[in-house]
């Protein structure tokens, strides 16, 4: 179910009027803000554009996992962006098509946490890796693998 208010394109002209109701998707597709309910128990609130989840928006799975910030074709993309997964993972910073990608700050429910940087949804580049009593990491990744100079600090 989708809620809110629509801009419509004209698709069809010969399609006859119904004499009971409106129907706002016959001659067009979902535009501004809108909530949708998703089958499957999710949420989301933000902006459509022609009929595509397009703009800045919130969403929430069944499984209470969280994504806010742009989207494109549905996807996160953009800057500012936040996911929280159902294990308590939170990663805050740049998506490209639905993927990390740039400078990420990420934690976990445990205390450990990562600021650096993500290729494809993979470490890459420099980081700051912290264990929670367990130590750090600072230095490069390559598509997510520790690789050339860097420094390991023991914790507690």
């Amino acid at each position: 179910m989708i809620v809110g208010r629509f801009g419509v394109k004209l698709q069809r002209t010969t399609v006859p009027e119904s004499t009971m109701f409106v129907n706002p998707y016959k001659e067009g597709f979902p535009h501004g803000i809108v909530e949708i309910n998703f089958a499957d128990g999710g949420l989301f609130r933000g902006t459509m554009e022609n009929g595509r989840i397009t703009g800045h928006g919130d969403y929430q799975s069944a499984m209470n996992e969280v994504q806010s910030g742009p989207f494109v074709d549905g996807v996160l993309h953009g800057e500012k962006c936040f996911v929280e997964n159902q294990v308590g993972d939170v990663f805050m910073g740049n998506y490209k098509h639905g993927s990390i990608d740039g400078y990420v700050d990420y934690h976990n429910a445990r205390g450990d946490s990562y600021n650096g940087f993500y290729l494809n949804g993979s470490r890459h580049g420099y980081g700051v890796c912290q264990l929670n009593k367990a130590g750090s990491y600072r230095g490069y990744y390559i598509n997510g693998l520790k690789h050339g100079k860097g420094s390991i600090e023991y914790g507690e």
